[in-house]
Formats: C-alpha cells, structure tokens, sequence
C-alpha cells in the first residue's frame, strides 16, 4: 500500500489481532508479532482492503514496487504470513485464496482504540568482560529473561553453549514475539550480505541512516573469521540492482540476506530486520529491535549478538575479543565516524574530502578513537590513488593517521592493509608492504580489500601464480567487485592472456559502465592490435570518465576533423596545459606521448611519474605501449627502481 494510505489508516482490529500500519506494528493483547516487511505490508494491503479481493498485480505494484521478482515471492510472503497468524489463532483462517483472482482477509475489520507510542524505560543492559560470565543457553532461559511484549531493566546476558558469552552495550530494547518458530538449521550459512535498510512508507527516506547502520552492521560483523559478510561497496548497488532481495543476494553469490527497515521518531529508532535463506527464500531469523537515535552503537552491538547467537557461530577467542572491544565509549564520535564512511564509500573527491571533515572531528571528540584515525588514512590514500592530489600532499598525513591507528589498535585489519597500499605506491618499500598486508590478512583472513591489494601487489612484482591465488580469494570474498574482476584482468593481461583479459574488462563494462579502469586496459589491448579506433573509443572514454566529457571534446574535433595524429598532439598538448595549473597523474601525459612515439617526451614525463609517486607508474613494467623505449637506460633506470 502507498505511504500516504498508510498514514491515513487508524489502527485496526481484526481476530484476536491489531495493526498499526503507520508504526509498521502488529500486535496481540499489547504483545508485539514479528514478521518481516514485506509479509507486513501484505498483510496492510489486505486489511485496508476490508474483506475484498487483492489481485496479484496489486499485491507487486503496491508491495514490490519497481523491484521485478517472480510469482512465488508473492507465494512466499503469503506462506510466511498464514504462519505467523496461526501461532496465535490456529482455529482461524485469516487468508484466503480465491483461485486466478487473489486473496482477501477472511476476518472481520474494525476500528481499534488508538495508544500512544510506547515510551516505557529501556533496558539497562551491564558491560560484562568475556571472561567474567560462562552461560549456556536454553529457550526457557531466554524466556525468562525477556518476557514477550515487555521491557525489563537489569542484566540481559545472551550466550552460546559451551562458549565464551558475547558483551552487549548500552541502553537499548529488544522486543520479543511470543511463539517464535524453531528457525531451520543454520549451519550452512557461511556468507551473507547485510542488504541497506529501507525506511517505512510512511517516512521519508533517510540514506544517510539507513547506510549508516547498515555499514556498522557489515563492519561489525565482517571482523569474524568464519563467516564471510560482503562489503558495503557492493551492497549498497542493491538499489540501482532493481530486483528482488533474494535474487541480489543470488547474485552476490551468499548464502542468505539480512534485510529490514530502520524508522526514526524524534530521538528514537526502530530496526526491523530478517535473516532469508537465498537458495529457499526461507526466514530464518527475525527480531525488532529498539533504541536512540544517538547511541547507534547500542544498537549495533545488540543487533550483531543477536544474529550471530542465531547463525550459530562458533566464534574463535580473536573472535570473541573483537566483539568485546568497542571502537569508542563516545556516541557523538561514532556518530561522525559512521558519517565519514558514509561519504567516504562514494569514493569521490567530495567525498574523501567530507569524509575527512568527519573523521577529524570524530578524532577530535574521542582522541583514541582508531577506527578514525584509520578512516584518515583511508581518505587521504583515496584522494592519492584516485589521482585527486599528489601523493607529498596527502600520503604523509596519511601515514601519520594510520601509525596512530596501529599504535591504539594493533590488530586492525584494515589499519595494516592501507598500510600496505601506502609502503608500495608511495614509500616503494615492497618487502614492508607485503607484511604489512600478510598482517592483515592474518588478523581478518575474509578482508576482501586486503585480498585484492595483496593480488594486485604480486601481479606488478611479476608473482603471477601467487597473484591467482590471492585474487581469486577476493572474488569469492566480494564476486561483483568490479575492482577485483579488472585487476583479475590485468594479472591475465601482465601474463600475456589477451583474449582472456578482454572478456574480462568487457564483463566488468558490462555490469559497471560508469567505471574506467577496464576502459583504459582495453584502450592498451586495442593499441597491441594496431586497432586505432578501438583504442581511441576505448581511451578517450576512459578519460572522459576520470575528467568529464568537456576535457575530450576538443581531442575528439581534431580526430575527426585532422586525424589521429593531429588528435594525440591536441591531446597532449591540452594536458600539459592543464598540469601547469592542477594537479592529476602526470603518467596520463607519458601514455599520450608514447602513443606518439615521442620518445623524449615520453621519458619526460615518466620521470615528472616517478619524482610525483604516480600511483599508476609501476605498471608500466607491463605496458606495451612503451615497448619502443624499454631499452633506453633512463627508462630502465626508472623500472630498476622499483626493486621488485
């Protein structure tokens, strides 16, 4: 149903039951029933509907929306909803099939009696260490600490048998349905992908938050060793996807998907999530939880406990001390930290440099705050990779932020795998730059990013085997890492696997348009095949892309009007112009010129590269397009001077 029916519809009874569509709430004599979003919003459209037939087609166009998902997910919701209703009511039918036309509510409707949002105290959940407590679970035990429908103040202490009890944080309520369904056995799930949370229909969508928690939940839970959580670059594409949860889940190659809806009343949050299998569409988990709007590591930390005690999780002692430790003891710092990766996960210029403003004050509010620090250096290395600023303009506050990381928290993974990226492209320390990234890996062996820098560092040091391997780990960490598939490109192109590394890049266009780096690889292949037009259409795109359409223009007037010679010296000639006045990386220049065949301005600005810590030089080892000076010493000199 449409948020603004939504918002119009009062409370209504029906059975034994009482739905509030605009607080997305269900309930039984005041006791909350859970059910995940979706089979609520079915359940809305055929209450509204008041006993009348709902269509299928209505049921996609008001539930689904734009998301294209087949038949029986339709099927499912309404399977899922019978259950639920039933646990409550088994002697009545609340759903009714009406064949090749729908369904409709068979129980009568009325108004209900409308009550105020429940603002009853939170619960007062104590910090236990992971030593202190050793409490093993059983389902009379959780009954009896949290009755269904209730809010109790004092220790809430959840356990694994025979494990070490994880510490929940803060103040924060967890309301419980009575009647909960055994879930299915999860020891299968081994991968999963927290999906970004949606808001209710009858809220106007906040992206921030919504990608705030669900990054939180993905870095909280991405640190255990043994379940594999894909990465928040990937999965906030689920949107622009178009398609059915289950079906992105499919395609991100996990087991099962997290998904829910996250609302926000004045200072408080409601987080209504669900754990579905992606092979059955089967619910195995669903929990509603509540909490502040300021204290979202509260509500991380409960939400986390409560789904890794449902996947079962055999967590390791490294394990258990990770989730002990929490980042920060400051909300507001969080707060901006969660902010700065919000904007830093859009890997532009704006917003590294946001990114920046919010972890310096997350920094400036809680001094010893790592995982800030880190984000530092993560924003600085990204102004320098993504070729924004030179690296003696951000590298060394980089490095200086990433010390200060390690130094609060040596076993940050991801601390030690900027590291890394920092000792190979900018201090060429090869040696260091591999502990380093084996450090990360040692601490967090399922670090996708970690896998990748480490393939893409053996690729250029000429340890093609040893690259496969890594950057094979990283797809199946993060299959649709556009990054991965084209450095997984680039190690068959460095092996002399042409036609290999062309389907490739194609695959990667295929799924990611807007991404240049295959553009510019294919650009590399055309120009070995003596294809001028493809190399042309291949680079000038890839620049376009990196620079915007105004900066080729002039390049593609004089190709079609003048030629390809005439082409390339506009091309240069512009560039070199532009350097004069802003920074990008000079080894663009050095690729024209060698397009040229202009020997000295190629070496030219190779050296104007190396003097600049050019991030992209080091590839130049494999690029064919300077094949025609690999001999002379002052490029050999340049290329000996990486040390590999």
């Amino acid at each position: 149903m449409s948020g603004e029916n939504a918002q119009n519809m009062a409370k209504l009874a029906f059975g034994v039951f009482v739905i509030d569509p605009s607080e997305g709430t269900l309930s039984v004599n005041g006791d909350l029933v859970r059910m995940a979003p979706r089979v609520f919003d079915c359940l809305s459209l055929l209450v509204s509907a008041r006993g009348k037939i709902v269509a299928k087609d209505e049921f996609f166009e008001s539930v689904w929306k734009e998301n294209f998902v087949e038949d029986n997910a339709l099927a499912y919701a309404i399977s899922q909803l019978r259950k639920i209703l039933s646990e409550y009511d088994n002697e009545t039918i609340y759903v009714e099939t009406v064949p090749k036309r729908g369904f409709r509510l068979a129980a009568g409707v009325s108004d209900a009696k409308d009550t105020a949002l429940d603002t009853s105290p939170e619960i007062s959940l104590e910090r236990h260490t992971i030593e202190e407590v050793w409490l093993r679970e059983t389902d009379d035990a959780q009954d009896q600490l949290m009755l269904p429908g209730t809010k109790t103040k004092g220790l809430v202490r959840y356990g694994i048998a025979a494990l070490v009890l994880l510490a929940i944080f803060g103040s924060i309520a967890v309301w419980q349905r009575k009647g909960t369904v055994s879930p299915p056995s999860l020891a299968e799930i081994r991968s999963i992908a927290i999906l970004p949370l949606q808001s209710y229909e009858n809220q106007t969508a906040d992206e921030t938050l919504q990608m705030q928690m669900t990054d939180s939940l993905i870095t909280r839970l991405g640190g255990i060793g043994m379940l594999s959580v894909r990465p928040t670059n990937s999965v906030k594409m689920f949107k622009a996807a178009n398609v059915d949860p289950i079906q992105f889940g499919r395609n991100l190659e996990v087991d099962a998907i997290v998904e829910g809806r996250i609302q926000r009343e004045a200072d408080r949050l409601r987080v209504n999530l669900q754990l579905v299998s992606v092979n059955t569409g089967e619910q195995f988990w669903a929990e509603q939880f509540d909490g502040r709007a300021d204290k979202l590591l509260d509500l991380q930390d409960a939400i986390s406990s409560s789904l890794i005690k449902r996947l079962q999780l055999r967590l390791t002692t490294s394990d258990q001390r990770s989730l002990a430790r929490r980042p920060t003891l400051n909300s507001d710092a969080y707060d901006k930290y969660l902010l700065g990766r919000y904007h830093w996960n859009t890997r532009t210029e704006d917003g590294f440099l946001k990114a920046i403003e919010y972890f310096e004050q997350a920094v400036t509010l809680d001094p010893e705050f790592a995982e800030a620090h880190t984000g530092i250096g993560d924003a600085y290395l990204g102004l320098y990779d993504y070729g924004v600023k030179q690296a003696d303009a951000c590298l060394p506050q980089a490095r200086a932020s990433i010390n200060r990381a390690i130094q609060l928290n040596p076993n940050s993974s991801e601390a030690f795998s900027t590291l890394s990226a920092i000792q190979f492209l900018y201090e060429r320390d090869f040696d260091a730059a591999e502990k380093s990234v084996l450090r990360s890996l040692e601490i967090n062996p399922q670090y996708a990013t970690a896998r990748m820098r480490y393939g893409w560092i053996l690729t250029v040091k000429g340890r093609f085997d040893d690259a496969r391997e890594e950057l094979e780990k990283a797809r199946s960490l993060d299959p649709t890492s556009a990054l991965v598939q084209a450095n997984t490109g680039y190690l068959q192109l460095s092996e002399g696997k042409t036609e290999e590394a062309e389907r490739e890049f194609l695959r990667v266009i295929a799924t990611s348009p807007e991404f240049s780096l295959p553009y510019w690889y294919l650009g590399g292949i055309s120009f070995m095949r003596g294809d001028e037009d493809k190399m042309f259409e291949y680079y000038l795109r890839a620049f376009e892309l990196d620079n915007g359409a105004a900066a080729v223009v002039p390049v593609r007037t004089a190709l079609r009007n003048k030629g390809v010679n005439d082409a390339l010296s506009t091309w240069r000639q512009n560039l070199e112009k532009i350097y004069k006045k802003t920074y990008f990386p000079p080894s663009n220049i050095a690729l024209i010129a060698a397009l040229q065949r202009d020997r000295e301005k190629t070496i030219l600005w190779l050296i104007e590269a190396d003097e600049k810590r050019d991030p992209w030089l080091l590839q130049i080892k494999y690029d064919h397009e300077y094949d025609f000076i690999r001999e002379d010493p002052r490029f050999r000199t340049i290329v000996e001077g990486f040390h590999f």
